[in-house]
């Protein structure tokens, strides 16, 4: 048993990780579309916001023991994809604040 909790508990914290470099990323990359003139601060501040509040609320609500333990051999995968989620959120900032011409 205190290893389900313990699988949880690594689980919880990887996925908050995630969530919340994918919220930075998606603010950089309103940030670069605010700086071009496509965006507001509602929009900088409010869709990261809101990517942060419904993963962690998420979280909490739909992550148990069983699917932690099903989802903790998928964690190194899903590092990837976050990574490129965030590069292309930095390569979008550095286009629009015009640092690379497309």
């Amino acid at each position: 048993m205190g290893d389900r909790q313990a699988v949880l508990e690594r689980v919880q914290k990887h996925f908050t990780i995630m969530v919340t470099l994918k919220a930075l990323g998606s603010f950089l990359g309103q940030m670069g579309l605010m700086h071009a003139g496509e965006s507001t601060w509602v929009l900088a501040v409010g869709f990261p916001l809101f990517i942060f509040l419904v993963g962690r609320h998420l979280i909490k609500t739909k992550l148990n023991e069983e699917r932690a333990a099903g989802l903790v051999k998928y964690i190194p995968l899903l590092y990837c994809f976050l990574v490129l989620a965030v590069v292309g959120n930095v390569m979008s900032f550095l286009v629009k604040m015009q640092f690379f011409m497309v």
